[in-house]
């Protein structure tokens, strides 16, 4: 038995709809082709591993029933490609008897349209491929880079029209730029086959608000001076945040600023999924970087994932929850003034070397070690700024007896303690009782166990 996938002759146009039609056929040992939904299921032991996992992929996105016709798109076709990698099972539709090859790790005009790993699909839209892109897009990135000594990638234009002009195929960036260009429906010069237009003045500015940034960093693109005069008026819109502090509440609020504009226009922007802002004639971009550090730090502060990015929102925030968030707060706005006591707290849980160590008795001053002290110092810390937390020590460094140093550091700074409760396992019952009689003998101890307890 031998799986059988037929693809259509040529991909260009499945890679612009996402969408590549596919016949699933299997041909037993006599060389006469099925249909799935007509086989013998015990026949499908005989296929090979890859092919019969192949099949239940398939069957997994046809709903659970495999079909001989069903539409894959681009991800699922390169999923089903690392299947069966190396297999003589693809066939085109137009050849079914000649096995498409496999050359260089991809299948021969398959490979080259479908997303690589870790690479967000770039679909390829606006004129339809030629011979000479394909054989360019199977350039490996690396070679490029290392042969390539050419200019650099030129963006000219305003805040109504873009030219991105890439001089050179051998451009380390060349495949990943041009599929970029194709998704936002950048035109080909036709007297010019290096220069690519956008003439949209809403797609410009959202395109800039996207990948403005890339183009600055990671492609290393050239910006006209033209292009800085014309784009002047241009400004990135802030992340700002303020935390406000009260006796029993921390509250952090995050929004984005653009400017004068108010808060419910940058919000219709979000909402609309566009990358900019007009105020008269100034405009703020929504740069992809500062959307998502804002969702970020909106996730992290209201632990909703799935809530839509806000321009605006104010949430409490749990004492514990202030070490982890600062690093993201910091990272989205530099200008961030942390209130007196989250600084306070903060500080000593970064620091360990800024815990103030706690009053001991002298028996607890004896006996505790180094690591020890500083155990008991971090667990008072927490207490002091109504934090919890977890002694994680290794099983034999003396757990018990820093839990013990704590309590009775509690006592010592307060005039009045309610009771504390110790919940452990039974077989450790008489070990708490015993060692805090011997180490806290001032403490009274009751063992609250055993099937007669009320």
């Amino acid at each position: 038995m031998k799986l059988r996938i037929l693809l259509p002759p040529t991909m260009a146009g499945c890679a612009q709809r996402d969408s590549v039609p596919a016949k699933i056929e299997l041909e037993d040992n006599n060389g006469i082709r099925h249909t799935p939904e007509k086989i013998d299921i015990s026949l499908l032991s005989e296929l090979p591993d890859a092919e019969r996992g192949a099949l239940f992929a398939l069957s997994q996105w046809c709903g659970g029933t495999l079909s001989s016709f069903l539409q894959l798109d681009l991800r699922q076709t390169s999923e089903l490609l690392k299947m069966l990698d190396d297999c003589a099972c693809f066939f085109p539709a137009n050849q079914p008897e000649k096995p498409i090859p496999w050359a260089d790790g991809g299948l021969t005009g398959v490979s080259d349209y479908l997303p690589q790993e870790n690479q967000k699909i770039n679909y390829p839209v606006g004129e339809a491929i030629e011979e000479e892109e394909n054989s360019i897009e199977t350039t490996s990135a690396l070679q490029a880079e290392e042969q390539y000594i050419g200019p650099p990638i030129e963006v000219e234009g305003s805040t109504e029209y873009l030219r991105i002009i890439l001089p050179s195929s051998e451009h380390s960036s060349y495949h990943e730029v041009l599929s970029l260009l194709r998704k936002w429906n950048f035109l080909r010069d036709r007297s010019h086959r290096h220069w690519w237009w956008l003439r949209d003045s809403s797609k410009v500015l959202d395109f800039l608000g996207s990948h403005q940034e890339d183009f600055e960093l990671e492609y290393q693109a050239k910006f006209t001076d033209n292009f800085k005069i014309q784009t002047k008026n241009i400004a990135k819109a802030k992340l700002r945040t303020k935390v406000t502090e009260s006796f029993d509440e921390t509250n952090l609020e995050v929004r984005i600023e653009a400017g004068t504009i108010p808060q419910e226009e940058i919000e219709h922007a979000l909402a609309t999924g566009k990358n900019h802002v007009r105020h008269g004639s100034k405009v703020y971009l929504l740069t992809k970087e500062l959307k998502e550090k804002a969702n970020q730090l909106q996730r992290q502060m209201t632990g909703a994932f799935e809530t839509p990015l806000l321009s605006k929102i104010s949430h409490p925030i749990e004492n514990y929850k202030a070490t982890s968030l600062e690093h993201l707060i910091l990272s989205a706005d530099p200008l961030f003034k942390p209130p007196k006591e989250w600084k306070k707290r903060t500080k000593a849980l970064q620091d360990l070397s800024a815990l103030n160590t706690p009053e001991l008795s002298e028996t607890m001053e004896r006996l505790l070690r180094p690591y020890q002290r500083t155990g008991v110092a971090w667990l008072m810390h927490l207490f002091r700024n109504q934090l919890g937390g977890i002694l994680a020590d290794e099983m034999g460094l003396g757990k018990t007896l820093q839990a013990l140093a704590f309590l009775s550091g509690v006592k010592r700074e307060m005039s009045s303690v309610l009771p504390s409760l110790v919940a452990c396992p039974a077989s450790l019952v008489e070990n708490w009782r015993r060692e805090t009689n011997r180490f806290c003998p001032e403490f009274k101890v009751l063992v609250h166990h055993g099937s007669t307890r009320t």
